[in-house]
């Protein structure tokens, strides 16, 4: 058991042990969370998101330690240094924040224990600077990076939390390059568009479309609200 919590398969609460943010992106185990199911439900928000506010939108999971890239709408002409299918390391983007200052106390340790690659000479690579910054995303609702994953590349994501979980099973994105606008403009549009997309999510394990074991159409589980924070401030 203890490898599995290390894995981010499950997690320890008290007493009991329940599935942790790895089992989420495993498609097999989570219906609803398979990327391509997820994305076509998220799809007709991020095109809404991205004809809006004309900046470039990324869907991601959390795969093992990476951010996987599930659905990009990008401004014509900009070079991003991300594609759908493609993966970076977690810590380098505001996306791989999000996810990961939900995935608990255990599985943080763990993946802050381990050596972390810098893509810029803005990348946080401190253990102890990038638990912090894990807490503050907790506390908030929303994760930034400003030139971490590329130079002139800024970024705010929020995560999105699927019918009965506690965790986020993806996490929205709006990411600006430049730098004449800041991330922190587009809060309130990435956590906005982080529940659209779960209550879509919602509607659809409502409707039938997606369903897991233990819920019916009839009656859905109800979307559960962020559990208080696990991490805590060092």
């Amino acid at each position: 058991m203890a490898t599995l919590v290390v894995r981010g398969l499950v997690e320890r609460r008290d007493s009991r042990y329940v599935l942790g943010t790895r089992m989420f992106t495993l498609g097999n185990q989570v219906p609803f969370c398979r990327p391509r199911q997820l994305r076509e439900t998220a799809k007709p928000i991020l095109h809404a998101v991205h004809s809006n506010v004309r900046q470039n939108v990324h869907l991601a999971i959390l795969d093992d330690d990476q951010v996987l890239y599930v659905e990009k709408l990008a401004l014509p002409k900009q070079t991003l240094p991300t594609a759908v299918g493609a993966k970076l390391p977690a810590h380098q983007t505001a996306l791989g924040k999000a996810l990961l200052a939900y995935s608990g106390s255990i599985a943080v340790e763990s993946y802050l224990s381990r050596r972390l690659s810098a893509a810029t000479s803005c990348t946080v690579t401190d253990p102890d600077k990038m638990w912090r910054e894990l807490v503050d995303v907790r506390a908030h609702g929303f994760a930034t990076e400003r030139n971490e994953s590329m130079i002139g590349l800024s970024c705010v994501a929020a995560p999105i939390f699927g019918p009965g979980t506690q965790h986020p099973i993806a996490a929205v994105s709006v990411s600006l390059l430049g730098g004449q606008v800041s991330p922190l403009d587009y809060v309130t549009t990435a956590q906005n568009t982080a529940r659209s997309i779960s209550s879509a999510l919602r509607s659809a394990v409502r409707s039938g479309h997606f369903t897991r074991p233990g819920i019916s159409a009839a009656a859905p589980e109800r979307c559960a609200e962020p559990a208080q924070a696990e991490l805590e401030a060092p």
